[in-house]
Formats: structure tokens, sequence, C-alpha cells
């Protein structure tokens, strides 16, 4: 009972304070209230004033404004050239003319001299500086280059080009992009003796070389010439071909050697007539493993009872081991050398593996060629400009 009445006690104590503060919160707003109503008659009031005061007495105001600052400026301005005026003054030269200056032959400089020294140092420097970068620049410039480096034959070159597409042969089939690829697929049939059903395969040192670029038009100039042909996209990694020919990526070389898809179900026809793509296909966890397998042998079988030329797009072999794995199954290896981006280190690398045999029947391609002449030493190309007109575009036409 006592616990009871304390409880009912603090209760109606909270009550109490609490209805306290309500009142004095209550007695804060009007109070505020009653603020804000005083605050907002005063501006209203001094606002009226305002408005009452004569139009002609505001543009007086500021003319007066205008005029006192304009006043100080003058006196400034005044004060300044007075100081200047002295200071004019009390600057009096000490020297006097001894004697009057006289006419005479030029004593110095030596102009002959001068422009000996001048157009010996504007030749030799920019010869010495280029000559310079060229022997501290250790990518590959020419097909000199090569030949110094390594003895695996050089099959042709490739002109640079500016489509944005890597459909050049397509696309362009009359520029001189088209016509080194026309180029090397006569050289290749030196290596292959002219027969069919070969197996080519494309690959690289490092990414960036061209190497799927070279797949997509080599591959084009055998299918416009009337052979049916075959691109295979071994690398599983990063799968590239599909987009060029608007093709899908969702069965491929992945899903056939996984057993997951049969030949016919991964092959695509593209756009140029006779060449169809295997594309890489969604990306396994082992490709090395996949490639390993039999499959892979036995895929190649079957293309080549339909297809004429099947040509195999592989992972840059400095990077990764696919090629080496495919090395076994292909007639012949085409190795793509891009100018001015391949160090001259990758190349004496792939001679390495070429005297040891751990590739053979291979040759080099140089692409994107786009410096010439003195010191880069290839002429490639020269007939192909014979009778045809430059477009804007940089390409000829007939």
């Amino acid at each position: 009972m006592n616990e009871t009445r304390i409880v009912q006690g603090g209760v109606r104590k909270i009550e109490e304070l609490k209805g306290y503060m309500i009142a004095a919160i209550n007695e804060l707003r009007v109070a505020d209230h009653i603020k804000m109503e005083e605050l907002n008659k005063q501006i209203a009031e001094l606002e009226k004033q305002i408005d009452q005061l004569p139009t002609e007495l505001k543009e007086f105001i500021a003319v007066q404004r205008s005029y006192s600052l304009l006043q100080s400026l003058h006196m400034f301005l005044l004060q300044k050239l007075s100081e200047a005026s002295i200071t004019k003054v009390s600057n009096i030269s000490s020297i006097s003319v001894v004697n009057p200056p006289m006419q005479g032959a030029l004593i110095s400089p030596s102009v002959t001299r001068n422009y000996v020294i001048f157009l010996f140092l504007g030749l030799s420097l920019p010869i010495g500086l280029i000559t310079l970068l060229e022997v501290l620049n250790q990518k590959i410039q020419s097909k000199e280059d090569i030949e110094k480096i390594t003895r695996i034959p050089f099959v042709g070159g490739i002109w640079h080009h500016k489509l944005k597409t890597n459909l050049a042969a397509v696309e362009k089939p009359k520029s001189a992009v088209a016509e080194s690829f026309r180029a090397i697929r006569s050289n290749l049939n030196f290596f292959t003796g002219n027969q069919l059903k070969k197996v080519f395969m494309v690959s690289s040192s490092v990414s960036g070389e061209g190497k799927t670029f070279s797949t997509i038009n080599l591959a084009s100039v055998f299918a416009m010439s009337g052979r049916r042909t075959l691109i295979i996209g071994a690398d599983m990694r990063k799968p590239k071909l599909y987009p060029d020919f608007n093709l899908e990526n969702q069965r491929g070389l992945s899903g056939y050697l996984s057993q997951l898809n049969s030949f016919t179900e991964i092959v695509q026809r593209t756009s140029v007539e006779n060449l169809d793509l295997i594309s890489g296909g969604p990306v396994p966890p082992n490709p090395s493993e996949l490639l390993l397998s039999g499959r892979m042998e036995a895929l190649l079988q079957e293309a080549l009872q339909i297809y004429d030329y099947v040509i195999i797009d592989t992972p840059p072999l400095s990077i990764v081991t696919d090629a080496f794995v495919l090395a076994k199954h292909v007639d012949h290896t085409i190795f793509v050398v891009r100018q001015n981006y391949t160090q001259r280190a990758f190349l004496q690398e792939i001679q390495g593996y070429y005297s040891t045999d751990k590739l053979k029947n291979i040759s080099i391609v140089l692409n994107d060629i786009s410096k010439t002449g003195l010191g880069y030493g290839y002429g490639y190309g020269y007939g192909y400009r014979y009778g045809r007109k430059k477009t804007g575009d940089g390409y000829y036409t007939e």
C-alpha cells in the first residue's frame, strides 16, 4: 500500500510538471508571436518611408557619391604627377659627349662565320638526335631488323589502316591493306605447296600487335578467293572475334571441348561469303587443359572435311602456353610483329623457340607499317599504287 501511494504521488508530480512546462511553452510562443508582429510593423514602416523619398533626391545622392569618388581620384593623380616631375628634375645626367660618332666597318660579330656555324649545328643536331633515338629504340622498325634478329622466314608486310573496323579487306578490297593480305596469301602457298585442307595458326608475342586483325583479314582474302574458310577463336580467356562480325559468343570452342555442344552448334556464318566462325565461347576455368584434350584434334579433323582452310587465332605466346599446345595440330604458324611496338627481345625469344624446334613451320608478318624510307628498309607494295587514285581516307581506288 505504501509503495502504491508513493507511485501515485510521483505520477501526480509528473503531471503537474508537465502542465507547468506546457503552459510555459505556450507563453513563450505568444511572446514570440507578439515580437514577430512588432518587427513586421517596423519593416513595413521603413519600407513606406523609403517609398516616399523623392526620385530626384535618390538621383542626387548617387551623383554626389560619384562626384566624391572622382574628386578623390583626381587629387591622387595630381599628387603622383607632381612627384614624377620632381623626380625628373632631380635626375641630371653627368655624361658628356667627348667625340661624335663616326662611320666605320663592322668589327664583330662575323656574319659569315655565324651562318656557317649555325648551318652546321642545324644539320648535325637533328641527324645526331635521330640517329641516337634509332640506336636506343629497342622496337622492331623494319624487315631488316627482323632479318638481323631471326632466321625465321619473312612472309610479308601489312600497311597501316585508318578504318575503325577489323574488316579492312572486306570494307576496302582495293586498298593497300587488302593487297598486303593477298600477297601474304600467295606467299603462304610456297610453304603449303599450294595445297588445300591446311590449318594455319596466327599468334604474336603480346597483345596489341594485330594478331586478331591479321586473322580476320587473312581469312577474308582466302574466302574472297572462293575457298571455304573457318576461323577458330582459340583465345578462350578473352574472346574477341565475334563482335567484328556482329555474332554471339554463347556457344563456341569451350562448349565443344567441354562436350556441351556439337560441331554444327558452334559454327556461325559471317556476312562474308565462304567465311564461318567458331568463337571462343564462354570463358572456361581450364582453357589450357581443354586444348590438350583429344576433342581439339577431332574438331580440326571434322572442320577439314568441310573447309579448305582453317585459321586459328591463339593467345599471345609470351603470356600463356596455348599456342605451343596448338602448334602440333597446325600446318603453318604465322607470327605477327608490329612496327614500332614489338620489342626486339620478344623476337629473340621466338627465334629461340624456332631454333629448338618448339615452333616449326613458322613465318613472320610485319604489321601496321606506317614509316618507310631511309632506316626502315621496306618498299613493299610499290606496285599497288600503279594506275590508282588516292582517296581522302588514305586508300587507293581504280
